[in-house]
């Protein structure tokens, strides 16, 4: 039996959570960032109909502003 005073505070953690994975999966599977100790891996897996993306990563103490672009007659470029 819920109490009126509990009532809809279940699925707070889980949309927490659930917002962490759901930013995981957009850096690591689709945009291909990887942090591996300390070196940061970049393989994107971009849809065809995607012209590229930029973000800016923050690791420490550094920013990296990260641009990737694809170009139709070799594929994906990084800059």
């Amino acid at each position: 039996m819920a109490f009126a005073t509990h009532t809809g505070r279940g699925g707070r953690c889980w949309y927490t959570r659930s917002a962490d994975w759901m930013y995981r999966l957009l850096l690591e599977s689709l945009l291909g960032l990887r942090l591996e100790v300390d070196r940061l891996y970049i393989e994107p897996c971009l849809p065809e109909h995607s012209s590229g993306f930029k973000v800016h990563y923050r690791f420490r103490e550094t920013v990296y502003h990260i641009g990737v672009t694809r170009v139709q007659e070799v594929g994906v470029v990084m800059a």
